[in-house]
């Protein structure tokens, strides 16, 4: 969104492009969306990361282990 955008214009453009992961992180639950990739299959398999409270750094190191699988 611009600069000048209202806090209610980011919530709601953040909730419709990423509904469950909007409203698991507005209630403190850290979460990260990644596409995991197989490739000798060339299928894409959307990962949902969940953690603990005040656990991002869990979601942040399990995202890139995931994304080193993919390459």
């Amino acid at each position: 969104l611009e600069n000048n955008s209202s806090i209610e214009e980011y919530y709601s453009k953040a909730a419709y492009c990423h509904p469950f992961i909007t409203f698991l992180n507005l209630y403190g639950f850290p979460a990260i969306n990644i596409d995991f990739m197989k490739s000798q299959k060339n299928r894409y398999c959307p990962v949902l990361i969940i953690a603990k409270h005040y656990e991002d750094h869990r979601v942040i190191q399990f995202a890139r282990f995931i994304e080193n699988l993919s390459n």
